[in-house]
């Protein structure tokens, strides 16, 4: 079980450096995920809404893992399956493109992580 847990703080980690630099270098940050921050208004929403989804997603994938309280996990779990859901529905509606899949993948292994977790870390009241 340690083992997993490292595995989802290293995961988790990853998202609130990402998190962090939409934070603190937004346009930089959103070139590496094809977006772009048009004036001061799109780079108050790529400071505002990508670190929220980032850092609290990694933040409560490692608080989880670390308390291995499966409760905490429900959140990055969530979160996860929505962005997973909506690049789908991308793909289904607007076709493949470059680089589609990577971070499909990623999502779908953070989301297998935390249910793997959910299930042994057990149940809490």
């Amino acid at each position: 079980m340690a083992a997993l847990r490292i595995l989802i703080c290293l995961y988790a980690l990853m998202f609130v450096v990402i998190g962090v630099g939409f934070f603190v270098a937004p346009a930089e940050t959103a070139a590496r995920f094809a977006l772009i921050g048009q004036g001061a208004p799109g780079l108050a929403v790529l400071r505002a809404d990508f670190p929220a989804f980032f850092i609290c997603t990694g933040g409560f994938a490692i608080l989880g893992a670390l308390r291995q309280d499966p409760r905490l996990l429900a959140f990055p779990l969530a979160g996860l399956s929505i962005a997973i859901s909506g690049r789908a529905v991308s793909l289904a509606l607007d076709g493949f493109t470059p680089g589609a899949l990577t971070p499909m993948v990623i999502e779908a292994l953070g989301i297998v992580l935390l249910a793997v977790a959910v299930r042994s870390f057990g149940s809490r009241a």
